[in-house]
């Protein structure tokens, strides 16, 4: 079966070359609860491949919800936390069509907002339980990435290195529970990779990244080095419809400094099921991703489920 899908990619492909550190997900071994990885999102369809030169605008619509099981805090005292979160994120990529060491180069940026991001705790000990919790709207911080290199090599594989850029500008409050923002810059070096089989319509990807936090200069805290590969296994039925199962792997790899319980390092893994669509007319392209990722196991970070719709157009 001829698929015609070789060659450069619209705006589906270049959805996770700016979401990391996009949504901050709760953790319990980072500073406020929060780490800048949000797991799934860099498991996107054709992530290696360039992309097709103009202007790619594309927003994803998240939904999380998640909880921490009771948790030692002290002899005889747990702690317990759930968490639910809506938000958008708006990303903007822009492709010249120049080409920077025989790759092609692209540019974007990313900024967050939160409709109602909400955290409910309790803890508990000999003879007392103790509620609590907090809810926050507004900004997070923005994302930078200020250079993407793709190449193409041989038939069907293709391979960029980013560096996202996390800048401190999210709304931010020392001692709160709830931080839309992280008061600190961190840096996300990763690299892609995409085979697609153009003709049979088979697909794998992969990015890996490490995230390298700096300190924050109001609680003189840093958080640990964070490494995340996030993979995509899928089928292009046809040039409009794709399916695939993507899963991440989460793992902290160096202590936070500053931290109350130093060794409570964060892990986590999941897995999920995706799909993209292309809308029918010969006009400006759009297309849909729909995602479901599930937490299956978590250490010093929420559990939980997270939902995804993102729409992308190509200009």
């Amino acid at each position: 079966m001829k698929m015609g899908i070789r060659g450069r990619v619209p705006a589906w492909g270049w959805g996770s070359a700016c979401t990391a550190a996009i949504l901050s997900t709760p953790a319990a071994a980072s500073e406020n609860g929060a780490s800048l990885y949000l797991q799934g999102f860099y498991n996107e369809f054709v992530v290696g491949m360039p992309l097709a030169p103009g202007v790619h605008v594309r927003n994803d619509l998240l939904r999380y919800r998640g909880r921490i099981e009771a948790k030692p805090v002290a002899p005889g005292v747990t702690a317990h936390a759930t968490q639910a979160a809506t938000a958008d994120i708006i990303k903007v990529a822009w492709v010249p069509g120049a080409q920077v060491l025989g790759a092609a180069y692209s540019a974007a940026a990313a900024l967050p907002m939160a409709f109602d991001t909400r955290v409910t705790t309790r803890i508990d000990g000999p003879g007392f339980s103790m509620p609590g919790g907090a809810e926050e709207q507004g900004f997070g911080d923005l994302v930078l990435v200020p250079v993407r290199l793709t190449w193409s090599l041989q038939r069907d594989h293709h391979v960029n290195l980013a560096t996202n850029v996390t800048l401190p500008t999210g709304e931010y409050e020392p001692g709160r529970l709830i931080n839309l923002g992280r008061n600190h810059w961190a840096f996300d070096p990763n690299v892609a990779y995409t085979w697609l089989h153009g003709d049979r319509g088979h697909e794998v990807s992969a990015t890996a990244g490490m995230i390298f936090n700096a300190r924050n200069h109001d609680t003189k805290y840093r958080g640990g080095n964070e490494a995340h590969l996030d993979w995509l296994v899928g089928q292009h039925l046809s040039e409009r419809l794709a399916v695939g199962a993507v899963g991440y792997v989460y793992r902290q790899t160096t202590d936070d400094r500053g931290a109350t319980s130093p060794g409570s390092r964060g892990r986590a893994t999941g897995y999920g099921l995706a799909a993209m669509g292309r809308l029918p007319g010969d006009g400006v392209p759009v297309r849909l991703v729909g995602k479901w990722l599930r937490d299956t196991s978590a250490t010093n970070r929420f559990k939980g489920e997270l939902f995804s719709l993102s729409v992308a157009v190509s200009y």
